[in-house]
This record gives C-alpha cells, sequence and structure tokens, in this order.
C-alpha cells in the first residue's frame, strides 16, 4: 500500500509478524528514510495514517512511534530525538523503583489492561483478514498468547520468590469454582498476573494456580451463545478483576447472531469486556472491545 504525507511517499508493507512503514525522500526516489516498524500489524494503519493531518513527516514518525507502539528501526541518528522519546516512553512501562503494596496492583493494572485492549483489538481485526490462519481454537489461544508476548510490559520475565515466571499462562484454574463444578476448578484460556502477585507468591500456590489472576481472557471459535455464556458465567463467578469474552465465528456456522450480539454488547460491565468478529458471505460483522454497537465491514470472500 503506497500513500503520501506531507508531499512524502510512504509505503505500508504488512507481513504476518509485522508491518513496516518506509518513509522515502521526497522526490520519492532512492531508500526508505526512515522505516518504523510495528508488532503485531495494524490492519488498519493506512486509513489512521490518511484521515490524520500531519504538518511534517517527523510529526508522522512520531506519531507511529509514540501511539502506534513503533520502533524506528535501523535506529538513524538523525532521527535521535524521537528515538529518545521511544526510549523514555518504554521505560515507564516497567517501574524500577519499588511500589507500595497497594500502590502497584491498581497502576500496573490499569496500564496493562491498555495494553491487552489494542492487542485483542488487533487480534479480531486479524481475524477478519484471515479467518483461517488457524485451523482450531487451541491454536488460536496460542496466537493471542504470541501477540501479548510480544508486548514489552507483558513479555519480560519476572521474580516469583527465588524463581522467575512470566506473567501471561494458558489454562490456568478458575480461582473460584462455579457451583455446577462441585469444587473442582475449570480452566481460563488465558490469564495475566501482576508482578506484584507474582512477587509475593509461594511455590505451592503457582503450581496449584490459587493465584487470583489480574486479567483473564476467554476466547471461542465457531461456538453457539450456550458456551458463550458459559465462559461468561466463568469469569463472572471467579471476580476477575479484568475479564475479556472474544466470539469468533467463521462462514457458514448458524446460530441466534441477533441474540448473541445482544448478549455481547449487555457485557459492558466494569469487570468484564466483549470483543466479537463474524465472517459472512462478504461481510464481516465485528466489535472491538470499547465498542458500543455491532460494525459491519466488506471482506473478501474468495
Amino acid at each position: 500500500m503506497i500513500i503520501w504525507i506531507c508531499g512524502t511517499k510512504v509505503k505500508i508493507v504488512t507481513g504476518r509478524l509485522k508491518q513496516t512503514i518506509n518513509f522515502y525522500p521526497e522526490n520519492g526516489v532512492g531508500d526508505y528514510d526512515p522505516r518504523v516498524v510495528i508488532r503485531p500489524p495494524n490492519s488498519d494503519i493506512g486509513v489512521i495514517l490518511q484521515n490524520r493531518v500531519f504538518r511534517s513527516k517527523d510529526e508522522a514518525v512520531e506519531y507511529l512511534v509514540k501511539e502506534c507502539h513503533g520502533v524506528i528501526d535501523p535506529p538513524l541518528p538523525k532521527y535521535a530525538h524521537i528515538i529518545k522519546k521511544q526510549t523514555k516512553s518504554d521505560e515507564k512501562e516497567l517501574p524500577h523503583r519499588e511500589l507500595k503494596t497497594d500502590e502497584m496492583p491498581l497502576g500496573w493494572v490499569e496500564r496493562a489492561k491498555l495494553v491487552v485492549e489494542r492487542v485483542i483489538d488487533q487480534f479480531i481485526l486479524q481475524f477478519i483478514d484471515f479467518p483461517y490462519l488457524h485451523r482450531v481454537e487451541h491454536s488460536i489461544h496460542c496466537e493471542l498468547y504470541r501477540l501479548l508476548s510480544n508486548e514489552k510490559m507483558l513479555g519480560n520475565i519476572y521474580p516469583m520468590n527465588k524463581w522467575v515466571s512470566q506473567l501471561i499462562h494458558k489454562e490456568w484454574p478458575e480461582y473460584i469454582p462455579r457451583p455446577e463444578k462441585r469444587n473442582r476448578r475449570g480452566n481460563i484460556d488465558l490469564c495475566i498476573l501482576s508482578p506484584e502477585k507474582l512477587k509475593s507468591c509461594t511455590y505451592e500456590e503457582f503450581r496449584q494456580g490459587k493465584i487470583e489472576p489480574d486479567i483473564a481472557i476467554e476466547i471461542g471459535l465457531d461456538y453457539k451463545l450456550k458456551h458463550l455464556e458459559k465462559d461468561s458465567k466463568k469469569l463472572l463467578n471467579s471476580s476477575v478483576n479484568c475479564g475479556y469474552l472474544i466470539h469468533l465465528v467463521r462462514h457458514d456456522i448458524a446460530d441466534n447472531f441477533d441474540a448473541v450480539e445482544k448478549f455481547l454488547l449487555s457485557r459492558a460491565q466494569k469487570s468484564l469486556k466483549a470483543g466479537y468478529a463474524r465472517l459472512s458471505g462478504s461481510q464481516a460483522f465485528y466489535k472491538l472491545i470499547n465498542d458500543t454497537q455491532i460494525k459491519m465491514k466488506e471482506v473478501a470472500n474468495l
């Protein structure tokens, strides 16, 4: 995709794992200067750039670095002022000072929520573009795990007593068993622990999954409304601080989608949010995490 910003030719190349935005000299001839890399790719970046008004090429580059979490690669000296801002921004993601027990969870979780919601939105848009990139739901889980792990704030290793561990975990046991499970805990598809909880837990609590997750995500692929309701009940029963339902439906799946969409829109509780994508012929119906209505767009129907 090629667009023009302030008389500068900009070529956007989107791959599966990353996206490069190449800024060329003003006459459009020669090597890029600079190149900004975004991971994971954002399918809407071309539209975003075209709909914003920039006063200069540098302002557009700074916007990609600051607002879209892009990285100037290679880090050219002439863009040192932007790279410096990028570095300072990265440093803020992982606090270096010792935080009080009652201060860390709230501040960290609120910042982590913003990262998680941005990644989930990109994950939903990626599913619309490539619905058959994965065959089964477990593979879809791994893809979202990978995208979240690419975020510096979530992908680092943190201390756990005398050991170390990571923040993102798959198949984490429910914190509170549902009554119908008769004290047998089910598993949450993906969960995220705060560094503070990980730091203070015991080895046995970690092994048995008895740490309350700060963020929990349930993902459904090609399931019906009944399964969606069970996932919602699972998250609400454990009183998860931040819970996310992701409901993905590919072609040729029959269901009462009016009821499904009404249910998803009703999940606007403080502790639970929903994302959605459904493909039908050449149309995609979707809801990003903070959308208040179901949207529709035309897609390629190969």
